[in-house]
């Protein structure tokens, strides 16, 4: 086989694999984002003895997708104690307690519990990130999934979750 034949099918390859991440919602292709019924991420629960009480916040963030499909999840105590899951690892690290409160404030400035369930529209094509956070404040505990440039998305969503990315990275 020549040099130009291979390069032909090499290339053709790759072409096929980028377009299937462009596929509509769907569509039998390649997508980065884990199916609703599949997704497996720690949630608050009441046999956990990870989760605090249901009167102190607690927090699991969760984001997948992206153009290199990553599967991330970070768990923050009350305490600042976080876990992450993810990239085959698992790791834990400890906040601040000035990083801790400015995410307790960020989640309080976000009104979190007032926000809708669902933010994530019809079309979820191309390389986003899913955005899944569970919270447990004030004896409530509720669960958020939007998608990066989701159109009704409030930007106080958006600025919890660019408060969690400054704290977790």
């Amino acid at each position: 086989m020549s040099t130009s034949s291979v390069l032909f099918k090499v290339s053709l390859i790759v072409i096929l694999a980028i377009l299937s991440g462009c596929a509509p919602a769907g569509a039998d292709a390649i997508s980065t984002a884990t199916p609703e019924a599949t997704r497996t991420f720690p949630t608050p629960d009441a046999q956990s003895t990870d989760v605090p009480s249901s009167d102190t916040p607690f927090i699991v963030y969760h984001r997948s997708g992206g153009f290199d499909g990553g599967d991330d999840t970070w768990v923050i105590a009350p305490d600042g104690q976080v876990t992450y899951t993810g990239r085959g690892t698992k790791e834990s690290r400890q906040l601040s307690s000035a990083q801790t409160d400015s995410l307790l404030a960020a989640v309080r400035a976000a009104d979190f519990m007032s926000l809708d369930e669902s933010y994530v529209p019809d079309n979820t094509c191309c390389d986003r990130f899913l955005y899944e956070i569970t919270i447990t404040l004030d004896g409530q505990t509720k669960t958020v999934s939007t998608l990066d440039a989701a159109p009704d998305q409030p930007e106080r969503l958006t600025q919890l979750i660019d408060a969690l990315n400054a704290a977790l990275q």
